[in-house]
């Protein structure tokens, strides 16, 4: 792994931690993910929270590579006039390679990610998709 690579992973963390809080980051040695724990979900959903397992890109730090696999627990769904429903691009089958451990993927693409970008751009994303995942997606 790039040494920039590296800098710029360790600098999420804390930054994430400085968000999140450091009981609520984790991370492996090999830092190819980040687990932030009890990230609050809007009411509707049908929990509370949930936590965030973020994959970080092999290239992250060195080119606009973003932050844009992440995976949610499994069964969320929203509630809506005609009841409840699933996320759209929350996939927990076909594309999601970590199904069997309980997680599904969601699909976000980010757009204009630059480097100055890291994991708080990335949250504020997310939460962007979460507080209406019905919305038309701007490219």
């Amino acid at each position: 792994m790039e040494k920039q690579t590296i800098q710029a992973i360790h600098r999420d963390i804390r930054i994430a931690q400085a968000v999140r809080g450091n009981q609520n980051v984790l991370w492996p040695r090999t830092l190819e993910w980040m687990r932030i724990k009890n990230f609050k979900l809007q009411p509707y959903y049908n929990r509370a929270c949930t936590d965030l397992l973020v994959v970080i890109p092999p290239h992250y730090g060195l080119i606009n590579a973003p932050l844009e696999e992440f995976y949610m627990a499994k069964g969320l769904k929203v509630h809506t006039k005609k009841g409840w429903l699933d996320i759209p691009h929350y996939h927990t089958g076909f594309y999601n390679k970590l199904t069997k451990k309980e997680w599904s993927w969601f699909c976000v693409h980010p757009q204009n990610w630059k480097r100055t970008d890291s994991i708080l751009t990335f949250f504020k994303l997310v939460e962007i998709l979460l507080q209406n995942p019905f919305q038309e997606r701007i490219k």
